[in-house]
Formats: C-alpha cells, structure tokens, sequence
C-alpha cells in the first residue's frame, strides 16, 4: 500500500507516532507512506507491519535499497540498517501508522479513510484488523468510506466515531452501481446511483473490479460535497496508471498490459478481463510468480492454473518457479498447449515465434517479476516486424 501525500518530515512522523529516532536526521523529507517493500517510492517511510503471516521487520534493507526515507519499526534490526536511512522506534507499527493517519487527516477539515480491499499479508481476518487500525485513528468529525460488498471491511464501520459513507453494489449501499455493468472495447458503462439521484458513467478503464474503485472515488466524492454530475464527469477522465489493466494494440495483437502486481484475486479479476474481450479470439496467458504467498503459494498457484481452464485460455505460458505447478494443473486438467521459460528474454522469444494476427495476449505477475519488461519488449519486436 502506497499513498502519496504532502511533503513533511521525519520528525513530522516521531511526533504523530509518539516514537523515538534511533538514528538519522529528524529534518529529512518524507513524499509518502509505504507498508510494501516491493512497490515503495523513493522518498517515502516505510512502516514495517507485523502480520499473521509476514512481517515487515525482515523487508527493512529492501526498502532502504529502493530509497525509503525513513523506516518504522517496533522491533530493532539484528543486522546494521543503512546509517543514513532513518530509524524510527514505536511500541507498534500499525498503531503508529493509525496515529499517523490521524495526524495528517487532522490537517483538512474533514478526516477521511476509504478501505476499499485486502492485501496477502496475514489471513485476511489478520489484515481486517491491522487495516481497521486506520478506521478507529478517526475523530468523531471524521469520515471512513467503506466497501459494503465486503463483510471485513462493512464491518469496520463498529470500529470508528466517524461518520460512515458505503459504496458498492448492495442495495443498502449509501453510493451504487445500480444496474447491470457493460464492458466494452472503449471501456466500462454503469449507473451510479446516490440519495435517489442517478447518472450514466461511462470509464475509460477495462475490468469489472475497475468498477468498486470507481465507487470507492464516488463515495469519498460525494461524503465531501461534490454532486453526482460532478462526480460522474471526474470519473469519466479518469485513465488508468501504467501497468493496471491497460491495452496495448502492436498490429493486429492486442496485449492487456497488467504487470503491476498479482495476487491470486487480481488474476482472477485479470483473466475475467480478457474473457469479456476475447470475442472469438485465441487468447495467451503469459503469468509470472504470484511473491510472498508462504504456504499457501502451491495451492494459490493451482488454483490459478484450474482458473486459467474455465477462463478458456488457449495457451498458458508460465516464468517463474512457483509458477510451474499453475502450469502443471492446467495441462492436467485440459489446457493442450503450456510453456515454462526461464528468462524474460527466452518468454519473448516464445511469444514472437507463436503469436498470430488476431491474438489476444495477457501479461501478469507479481511486482517483482517484472512482467512490464515482456511487455515493453514484445511491443517494440511485434512493431518492428511489422514495418518490415
């Protein structure tokens, strides 16, 4: 999890979070926060959360690596941290995080948290709990925006003082879809519906799941006083980052580009993607290592692999090694054409020997795969071969 905020410091940060600095400079600038290693920006603090499962205290010298500012901990490192890093000491990490939250949304008039989903990091009754920290850290003026479709995070609306806005697809939901959504070659077409007013939005995004983060944005707009023309005209301009579920058309091959990370219900959601536009096509999966699964990794990439067979995938490549026994189940259970590849380069080559015009092509993995480099590399071959 990642949000970028405005510029403060460290000593911003021991003061919300009623630390201590171990080490460092009190007046380094902090962009942002990060509790993910894998995906930290540089300039940012990372808070190192103990899970159920993982624990963020052993992902310190891979933060500090890719340019964290500051790291939260509430247990000192074993092995010598980077001396110009910062170290700040808290009694706990997703207290201290809560308070921080706390702290910056004191800062605007109204407090808001939205929870929008749930990350692998712990059983997911683990991560309800750590993430409803941030619910509880509201003031009574405050305002938590919460998925109504997910019983964890409703749920969460007993935990806090603040004002509670839901969004979803229920019908008690305060901001809806209210009917049936479309999704098309341009996009996704819905009804959104607040306080018995109703507007046609049209996103410029691709994947049903694009659709609750559209309600997420919908409910933290309306809760802060926008209209629902307003709202709907916003959404309508949204275009979607790099690397989330966008399109990429070289030829006569269309490649959704969905590289940025990958957990089992991403791919899910990935996979569902490419069947609603698949339109007779033959369609090739070309899935990375789903990281940092612990135990459960074999039977989460199984399970992927069985998925990829009702999704009616036509051929299944796989990099990675966790990724061997998603290809095993697939063969097993009926996908005729399946393919390991040991180097992104070797993945490439494969593609452009079996690609055809009118392919349909998904690329997907963890973060650190780095899938997005398949991706760029089969664009610029696919665009050279054809102007030859």
């Amino acid at each position: 999890m990642s949000r970028r905020q405005a510029p403060f410091t460290v000593q911003d940060i021991v003061r919300a979070t009623q630390g201590a600095l171990v080490g460092g400079d009190l007046a380094v600038p902090v962009t942002g926060i990060s509790i993910d290693s894998r995906s930290i920006g540089v300039g940012e603090a990372f808070f190192a959360i103990k899970g159920h499962r993982l624990d963020g205290h052993e992902y310190l010298g891979e933060a500090a690596g890719r340019g964290s500012a500051c790291l939260v901990v509430h247990e000192l490192p074993a092995d010598d941290t980077p001396p110009n890093v910062p170290l700040v000491l808290v009694q706990d990490t997703t207290t201290a995080l809560g308070r921080l939250a706390g702290w910056h949304r004191a800062k605007f008039s109204i407090p808001v948290v939205a929870a929008v989903h749930t990350e692998f990091l712990g059983s997911i009754e683990g991560v309800r709990d750590e993430k409803a920290g941030l619910v509880r850290a509201l003031r009574a003026d405050g305002l938590a925006v919460l998925n109504a479709d997910d019983a964890r995070v409703a749920s969460m609306a007993r935990d806090t003082r603040a004002r509670v806005v839901t969004f979803g697809t229920t019908a008690d939901a305060d901001v809806r879809a209210a009917d049936d959504v479309v999704e098309g070659a341009d996009g996704l077409v819905f009804t959104l519906e607040h306080a018995g007013r109703r507007e046609k939005l049209k996103l410029a995004l691709s994947g049903r799941h694009n659709v609750v983060n559209a309600l997420a944005a919908a409910g933290a707009g309306v809760a802060l006083g926008l209209s629902l023309d307003e709202v709907a005209a916003g959404l309508a301009v949204a275009r979607p980052a790099k690397g989330r579920c966008v399109w990429r058309t070289v030829g006569e091959v269309r490649i959704l580009d969905d590289t940025y990370n990958a957990n089992p219900d991403s791919v899910r959601a990935a996979l569902d993607t490419v069947q609603a536009h698949r339109a007779g096509a033959r369609v090739v999966a070309v899935l990375g290592d789903m990281l940092e699964l612990g135990a459960s990794a074999d039977a989460a990439h199984r399970e992927i692999g069985r998925y990829a067979v009702t999704s009616g995938v036509d051929v299944l490549v796989g990099l990675g090694r966790h990724v061997r026994a998603l290809l095993e189940t697939a063969r097993a259970e009926g996908i005729a054409e399946t393919q390991a590849t040991e180097t992104f380069e070797d993945t490439v080559a494969f593609l452009l020997k079996k690609l055809v015009p009118g392919d349909l092509v998904l690329i997907k993995g963890s973060r650190g795969m780095r899938m997005e480099r398949i991706v760029d590399a089969l664009v610029a071959r696919l665009a050279r071969a054809g102007q030859e």
